[in-house]
């Protein structure tokens, strides 16, 4: 009695495609370099906390590359190629993200600094030194109720004392001085911050009249945001402002 033909099991067709050898199915392994570009990605999103941080999606795209060249030398033994598609894309949007809030953060902060030591020079130039003078005072502290400035720096007060010295200042004579037809250029800014406000360093070119013709010296005003109340500037306070 004949017995029936067996249908070839899946192991004696990979035997016999394989021309005999002892290889029994394929084997993949994951693409290493993949796996810390995951990782990196993951850790992406820390680059809106801290511009430190944008070394990590950077990172990410690094390996990230280095993996997609380990798949094109190795594309039939490597496992991971969508992992890394998806962590690569996290990564760009994380670090073009954390950037542009950071660059469009950074100019809105220029743009109040401006404002303000727009308004510190407008009362200088408009003869209202004593309303130039308090902005140096911290903003909870100006104009306090029931007493006029005039008041406030009465003669023979410290806070009047203080406000005369500073006056004699040269670049408050020049500043204050109409007939040396004074004038300022905004150049730069440099920024810093502490725990409880946003310091933001302004340089100027303050231009004036002489004898000899117009000089020119750079100044350098330091202003600094509170972290108040949302109030046109109610938070910002005037740190120091001298010729550099």
């Amino acid at each position: 009695m004949s017995q029936p033909e067996q249908t070839p099991s899946y192991f004696n067709r990979r035997w016999e495609t394989s021309g005999g050898t002892d290889e029994v199915a394929d084997y993949k392994k994951v693409c290493p370099s993949a796996i810390v570009a995951c990782v990196l990605a993951g850790l992406s999103p820390l680059a809106f906390f801290h511009p430190l941080m944008w070394v990590i999606p950077v990172l990410a795209v690094c390996v990230g590359v280095w993996a997609a060249m380990a798949f094109i030398r190795q594309p039939d033994e490597l496992l991971g190629r969508r992992a890394l598609r998806w962590a690569m894309a996290i990564a760009i949007f994380c670090g073009l993200t954390a950037f542009t809030d950071w660059a469009v953060y950074r100019y809105y902060l220029r743009q109040e600094a401006l404002s303000f030591a727009d308004l510190w020079f407008g009362k200088l130039f408009s003869d209202k030194p004593l309303e130039a003078y308090e902005l140096f005072s911290h903003p909870l502290n100006r104009h306090l109720p029931g007493r006029g400035l005039e008041a406030q720096y009465a003669p023979g007060g410290k806070n009047r004392e203080n406000f005369d010295s500073y006056m004699k200042t040269d670049h408050m004579k020049i500043l204050t001085d109409h007939d040396l037809h004074p004038s300022y250029k905004y150049l730069q800014a440099e920024f810093d911050e502490t725990p409880f406000s946003e310091i933001v360093s302004l340089q100027y070119e303050i231009s004036w009249d002489e004898m000899d013709g117009r000089k020119t010296r750079p100044m350098i005003i330091t202003v600094s945001r509170m972290k108040l109340i949302d109030v046109p500037y109610a938070g910002w306070q005037l740190q120091s402002a001298s010729f550099k």
